[in-house]
C-alpha cells in the first residue's frame, strides 16, 4: 500500500507529465516545458536533499512532498535556506493545491 507521501509524489509526477516536464532519464516528449529529476535516498550524499530537483525556463526549483500537518526536518530545512539563498524556488508540497500554487510560481 502507497503512503500518503508515495501517494503525493504520484501527483507531482503526473502533474509534471501533463504540463510538458521531462523526467530524467526518459525519452523527450514534444513541447517541454521543464525537466526535473528524483534523487535516490540511499543513504550515501548529502542528507535533506529535495524529493524532487527540475528547471523551467531558466529557473530552478525543487519540491518536497510531505503529508498534510508534517513539516521538514532539519536538515530539509537546511538545504532549503541553501536553494533559496542561490536563487533556487523550493516549496513544501502537502496537497495537490500546493503543488498547483508552485508550478504557478515557477512557470511564472
Amino acid at each position: 500500500m502507497r503512503t500518503p507521501e508515495g501517494k503525493l509524489k504520484d501527483i507531482v509526477k503526473a502533474e509534471l507529465t501533463r504540463r510538458g516536464y521531462w523526467r530524467a532519464g526518459t525519452a523527450k516528449p514534444e513541447n517541454v516545458v521543464g525537466w526535473y529529476y528524483m534523487p535516490a535516498n540511499n543513504g550515501y550524499g548529502v542528507s535533506g536533499i529535495p524529493d524532487f530537483m527540475g528547471h523551467c525556463r531558466g529557473r530552478y526549483f525543487s519540491i518536497e512532498t510531505k503529508p498534510p500537518g508534517k513539516g521538514m526536518t532539519p536538515n530539509q530545512k537546511v538545504r532549503d535556506r541553501e536553494i533559496r539563498g542561490s536563487g533556487g524556488l523550493n516549496f513544501l508540497v502537502r496537497t495537490e493545491e500546493d503543488l498547483l500554487e508552485a508550478l504557478e510560481v515557477v512557470e511564472g
